[in-house]
């Protein structure tokens, strides 16, 4: 019997990226590098994410740059959102900024979607959390509460720049988050 070789990740059913579904995208440097993070890629990156987010039809509640890889958290914002199209159009725009600065993304990225009871509010808020808390678990964040926050992180939700985390305290706002999540389940049923 031949042995197969697998040189890349397996994905669910492409349905499973569409509509209304919530996916933890994992988008690693190449052999982990470090070095390309900083205030240009960041406003580089939210420019991307935005056009990204408005072409696919996704929501970034949470966004979380480290030094060696990209958290990023999607949601469908309708049943004609696609987040596999959205992922290759973002890794494309990532690489032409990372590339002249002699870096690439890793082949693919790692993906999570999440079940149903993961989208339930308390569930997904304590996710976003998680994620976000990656530079202090890390210990790239200061620990003094008067210190500006992690800086390369943030939300993208088109139309609504209120929604995002920033400054010395978390400002989202989840209850106009909620809102809106419901009125897009409302326009799927």
């Amino acid at each position: 019997m031949e042995k197969q070789t697998r040189d890349h990740l397996r994905r669910l059913d492409k349905s499973f990226y569409r509509g209304l579904a919530t996916v933890h995208w994992i988008h690693s440097i190449d052999q982990r590098s470090t070095g390309w993070l900083g205030t240009d890629f960041h406003a580089y990156f939210r420019e991307s994410l935005t056009h990204a987010a408005f072409l696919f039809g996704v929501w970034c509640p949470a966004y979380c740059l480290m030094p060696d890889h990209v958290h990023l958290i999607w949601s469908g914002a309708s049943k004609k959102s696609d987040q596999l199209k959205a992922t290759r159009w973002l890794r494309r725009r990532m690489n032409l900024a990372l590339e002249p600065r002699g870096y690439r993304l890793q082949k693919q990225a790692y993906d999570r979607v999440l079940r149903p009871e993961e989208r339930e509010r308390f569930a997904f808020e304590k996710m976003l959390g998680y994620v976000l808390a990656n530079p202090q678990r890390a210990e790239l964040e200061s620990e003094d509460p008067t210190q500006p926050r992690w800086k390369w992180r943030g939300a993208i939700l088109p139309a609504y720049p209120e929604l995002g985390w920033s400054g010395t305290s978390d400002s989202f706002s989840w209850d106009l988050y909620w809102k809106l999540f419901d009125q897009a389940v409302e326009e799927k049923s």
